[in-house]
């Protein structure tokens, strides 16, 4: 009887991991614990907020494919591996693929026709085929290139350089030509994101106050025409405009932690999306501008899109297997009831 018991009872606790591993189903990057920074996807409201990856990784910068379909991002693991390198998941949070092997790669961004990824590598930008071959170092510059932005037509790109001895925001042809220096800043300037008719950059800027604090800022495509959007002696950062042109997400720390939020194209109307004590970046829009996807520091349970918080059934499902299993071992034991005799 005591060994029927066992098996009873291991039976239970197999179907209790296989109702586990089912609830994580599509979750890329699996782990038992869900360390450092993850992806997360949300409504523009903030809502309907999903989790697509669960590691003991670092993952950063998420950006969507043209077609909705996949995001790219970086991946550090602190433990197994010394480097950063890309993946891509469908974005459902399936699917995961590694497409850089070389420990030295992060920043991904998608080309316009979806058919290239410019990314980081090194200190230098460069461009790949989506699925990692043929890459082509575009800057091949000692000073140090980050940050790619492909226009909307895909004949230029957007970056970072300190090659005029400052963080500027330079652009160059899609090959790697005509690079330019649009903003000649004795400050610092960084994350440079095109507005969706090619007409306007929105960038992170801190020449207004003197190095101190970072501001959102627009600029013409050509350098002209700067104006600052925010005005907050918090840091605003990171700016990603919306693909039907309405709306900015960016980071700001101004309620304490860094949090996703999102602005009317000229500054006004500026909420708080994430509104979560843990710290939220690097906000990316999707090609229809009705999901955000970012990467965040919470810790946080694993859940749909239809109800961001625990789920109850489940855990009610678990509590009655649990119970179950107590009352089968106790009832396998003493069938009829019976104490042990002394």
């Amino acid at each position: 009887m005591v060994n029927l018991c066992k098996v009873v009872v291991g039976f239970l606790c197999m179907l209790l991991m296989f109702v586990s591993l089912d609830r994580h189903e599509g979750i890329a990057l699996q782990s038992d614990e869900c360390e450092y920074e993850e992806i997360f996807v949300m409504g523009p409201d903030g809502r309907n907020l999903r989790r697509l990856t669960c590691s003991s990784a670092h993952e950063w910068c998420p950006t969507w494919s043209p077609d909705g379909r996949k995001i790219a991002f970086a991946v550090h693991f602190p433990i197994d591996r010394s480097g950063v390198d890309i993946y891509v998941i469908d974005s459902d949070g399936s699917n995961l693929r590694r497409i850089t092997y070389n420990a030295e790669s992060w920043d991904p961004a998608w080309s316009p026709d979806g058919k290239k990824i410019a990314f980081q590598y090194k200190r230098d930008i460069c461009v790949m085929n989506t699925d990692g071959s043929n890459p082509v170092n575009l800057t091949n510059s000692p000073y140090g290139e980050w940050y790619p932005a492909w226009s909307p037509d895909g004949r230029k790109i957007a970056f970072i350089s300190a090659r005029d001895g400052n963080s500027d925001i330079h652009i160059m042809d899609a090959d790697g030509s005509n690079e330019t220096n649009l903003t000649r800043s004795p400050t610092y300037e960084n994350r440079p994101n095109w507005s969706p008719d090619g007409m306007m950059i929105v960038f992170t800027s801190s020449r207004d106050d003197k190095g101190e604090n970072y501001d959102i800022c627009t600029m013409n495509s050509d350098g002209n025409n700067l104006r600052r959007l925010t005005d907050d002696p918090a840091d605003d950062v990171s700016p990603a405009w919306s693909p039907d042109g309405r709306k900015i997400a960016f980071v700001s720390n101004r309620d304490g932690n860094d949090e996703i939020y999102i602005m009317d194209v000229d500054g006004s109307y500026q909420i708080n999306l994430t509104d979560h004590p843990s710290n939220d970046y690097w906000p990316s829009w999707s090609p229809f501008s009705d999901r955000i996807v970012f990467e965040s520091e919470r810790d946080w349970v694993i859940a749909s899109p239809e109800t961001p918080e625990t789920d109850g059934g489940f855990c009610l499902g678990l509590g009655f297997l649990v119970f179950l299993v107590l009352y089968l071992s106790s009832f396998l034991k003493h069938p009829h009831g019976e104490g042990e005799m002394g």
